[in-house]
Formats: structure tokens, C-alpha cells, sequence
């Protein structure tokens, strides 16, 4: 695949695709919520399409690896439940 960004998690999909679901689908105003999310893809997208998304994951290593991944990307991230 050309163009492919780079992979960090196992099942990660690229934003392009995610945006694409996003604005077929989603509406100003839903709240869209990820309980898988892993490496961020779906937070990026939302970010980038300005839609409110809450996203958790199990795994601490992972919501980690997202918040640098967006702060990184210059995305708003604000953190609602008193992490780092």
C-alpha cells in the first residue's frame, strides 16, 4: 500500500479511513464514543474533524501511547478523569 502511515498497535486503521465513517455517519453535535481505543486513531479523526469523541481503552500502555500520539500531532486532548 502506498502512503501507508505508520503502524504502532496490531489493528490499527489509518485516519483517512476513520474520517471518511465519520462524515458519512456522524452529525454535529453526536458525542462519538470509542471503548477500544487503543492507538488513537479514532480520537485523531474526531480531532481533526472537530466532533466531541470520548475514548477508553484497558490497556494503560495504550492510552498513553495515544495521548503523545495526539499531543505530538499539535490535537486539543483534554483529560477528564485526572490522568497525567
Amino acid at each position: 500500500m502506498k502512503n501507508k502511515e505508520e503502524r504502532v498497535h496490531p489493528t490499527q486503521k489509518p485516519v483517512p479511513l476513520f474520517e471518511w465513517i465519520l462524515n458519512k455517519y456522524a452529525k454535529r453535535g453526536d458525542k462519538i464514543f470509542d471503548p477500544f481505543c487503543g492507538s488513537g486513531t479514532t480520537l485523531e479523526a474526531c480531532m481533526n474533524l472537530d466532533l466531541d469523541c470520548l475514548a477508553v481503552d484497558i490497556s494503560d500502555e495504550w492510552v498513553d501511547h495515544y495521548r503523545k500520539r495526539l499531543k505530538s500531532n499539535n490535537a486539543k486532548l483534554t483529560d477528564n478523569w485526572g490522568g497525567q
